[in-house]
């Protein structure tokens, strides 16, 4: 799994979750995406623990990174279908 890619995917999940709503800053985005990752932890770890590979490790750590960044960006578009469909266009 190419980690760099993942990281490159959620700083442009992000950046358009910023650019589609201007309501919503930088620091607003990124303390609720830690608020989340505290929140969604445990879950991820208990999964982890039966990982085999590193490449499963890589692969949870990962979805865990991808599941708090889209639980995040969704909380802070307040559910607007208008504005989810907004951030889906402009992440691609």
């Amino acid at each position: 799994l190419d980690t760099s890619l993942v990281r490159d995917m959620l700083s442009l999940a992000e950046k358009s979750a910023l650019g589609v709503s201007p309501g919503v800053s930088a620091t607003a985005l990124a303390t609720k995406i830690q608020e989340t990752k505290g929140l969604v932890r445990p879950s991820f770890d208990r999964s982890l623990e039966n990982a085999s590979t590193e490449d499963e490790k890589s692969r949870g750590l990962s979805n865990f990174e991808l599941y708090a960044t889209l639980r995040s960006i969704n909380a802070q578009l307040g559910g607007s279908k208008a504005a989810t469909r907004a951030f889906q266009l402009a992440w691609g």
